[in-house]
C-alpha cells in the first residue's frame, strides 16, 4: 500500500502516495480522525453514536455506512478495515500522523527539525460537525492534548539547544513555544534571556510589553516579579563591541549564563543573592563568570572580585 500522509493540526490537508487527496464529508473526515488516533478497533454502534447523537440507530448506521464508503473511496479498502460489529484504521510503515509524530517526538530538536518547520497549528482546525455531542467533547480533549504535547516539545527542545550554547536555536524554539501559550510566563521569560544573549535586549522588552499588554487586555492582570526584575536589569543599550564579546560561541554555557542574569535580576529587585558556580577543571567557569560579572557591569552594577588558590 502507499503511504499515507495525514497531516490533522490545523486545517487538515491527506495524502496518499504523495498526491494530496479530499474527503468531502466532515462526517467521515471525523471518523478518520477517530480511528486514526485512537487506534484498535470500535464499535459500529459506538461510533454511530459518538457522530450522529441527534439520529435514531438507524439512520446513524446508515450514516455511518456512508462515511465508511466515503474512506475507502480515497485510502481504499485495506486501510479501513471492516467488519460485522467494527472498523478500524490500518496504519503501514512510512505513514505519517502528525499528531501522533508529536506525541513521542524526540528529544533531539535537530531529529525533528522538518517536523518542527512550522509551528502546527489547532488539531482539525475549522471542523464543524454542528453536534453538542461526546465527538465534540473528544475532539476539544484531543486538541488539548495534542497542544500539550507540542508546547511541552518546544520547551524542552529550547532548553537542550540552550545547554549546547546554540542560542538562535534555542530562541525559535522558545517562539515556537510562547506563540502556542502566550500566557506563560516561563515561556516570556525564556524568549526575554535569550534576547539578551543574542545581544538583543530591545527584542527582550518587546517580548515583555507583549506579554504585559496581553495580561491587561485578557485577563486584567500583570507580569510576575521575576519579568519585571528581568526587565529593569535589562541595559539602556549594549555597546557593539560588548555585544560581540559577551555572546560569542561559549558551548554548554547559554543555560548557566541565563541562571546568573536571572539571579541577579532577582537581587536588584529583592536584596542580596549568593550564587554557587561549580564544576570540573576546564569546563569554563572562569570565563562564565567574567562574562557575567561584564555584563552586569554594563547595567551600572559595581562588581568585586576575589581570588584564593590552594
Amino acid at each position: 500500500m502507499a503511504p499515507v500522509e495525514l497531516l490533522l493540526l490545523g486545517r487538515p490537508t491527506l495524502r496518499a502516495g504523495g498526491t494530496e487527496v479530499h474527503v468531502r464529508s466532515s462526517k467521515a473526515l471525523g471518523l478518520l480522525a477517530y480511528l486514526v488516533l485512537e487506534g484498535g478497533w470500535h464499535p459500529r454502534e459506538r461510533l454511530a453514536g459518538l457522530l450522529w447523537p441527534d439520529s435514531e440507530p438507524a439512520v446513524a448506521r446508515s450514516a455511518l455506512r456512508n462515511a465508511l464508503a466515503a474512506l475507502r473511496a480515497v485510502f481504499g479498502e485495506a486501510r479501513v478495515r471492516a467488519e460485522r460489529d467494527g472498523l478500524r484504521w490500518v496504519e503501514e510503515p512510512g505513514d505519517t500522523v502528525d499528531a501522533l509524530w508529536w506525541r513521542a517526538a524526540p528529544g533531539d530538536p535537530l531529529a525533528g527539525e522538518d517536523q518542527a518547520a512550522h509551528v502546527p497549528g489547532l488539531l482539525l482546525s475549522g471542523l464543524d460537525l454542528q453536534d453538542d455531542g461526546d465527538f465534540q467533547d473528544w475532539l476539544e480533549l484531543q486538541r488539548s492534548h495534542a497542544q500539550r504535547a507540542v508546547t511541552e516539545t518546544y520547551r524542552q527542545w529550547s532548553g537542550a539547544l540552550s545547554e549546547r550554547g546554540e542560542a538562535r536555536g534555542a530562541l525559535r524554539c522558545a517562539l515556537a513555544w510562547l506563540e502556542l501559550e502566550p500566557q506563560q510566563e516561563d515561556a516570556v521569560l525564556s524568549v526575554m534571556q535569550l534576547h539578551v544573549q543574542l545581544g538583543h535586549p530591545h527584542q527582550a522588552r518587546r517580548a515583555y510589553d507583549a506579554h504585559r499588554d496581553l495580561l491587561a487586555r485578557q485577563y486584567g492582570s500583570v507580569p510576575g516579579k521575576r519579568l519585571k526584575a528581568f526587565l529593569e536589569a535589562l541595559p539602556a543599550a549594549e555597546p557593539a563591541a560588548l555585544v560581540a564579546e559577551l555572546h560569542a560561541p561559549l558551548a554548554g554555557r547559554a543555560s548557566p549564563f541565563s541562571s546568573l542574569i536571572a539571579a541577579f535580576s532577582l537581587a536588584r529587585q529583592s536584596g542580596a543573592q549568593a550564587v554557587l558556580v561549580s564544576g570540573e577543571p576546564g569546563v569554563g567557569k572562569t570565563r562564565l563568570c567574567s562574562d557575567v560579572l561584564a555584563w552586569a557591569d554594563a547595567q551600572g552594577a559595581c562588581s568585586l572580585v576575589a581570588a584564593s588558590f590552594v
